[in-house]
């Protein structure tokens, strides 16, 4: 379980939204243009052990 997953559950939240915006908020990119599908699945894939 990823950290974030685990201070996610403890903190009571059900679901986790994962989304374009990682390209700014994780990759620290100035727009969420060059965020691919590969990456949101990739992103998807750490958080789905919970």
């Amino acid at each position: 379980m990823s950290k974030f997953c685990k201070i996610f559950d403890e903190l009571g939240f059900d679901i986790i939204l994962i989304g374009d915006s990682l390209g700014e908020v994780i990759k620290g990119q100035k727009n969420t243009h060059n965020v691919s599908l590969e990456n949101m699945i990739y992103h998807s894939q750490s958080v789905r052990e919970l």
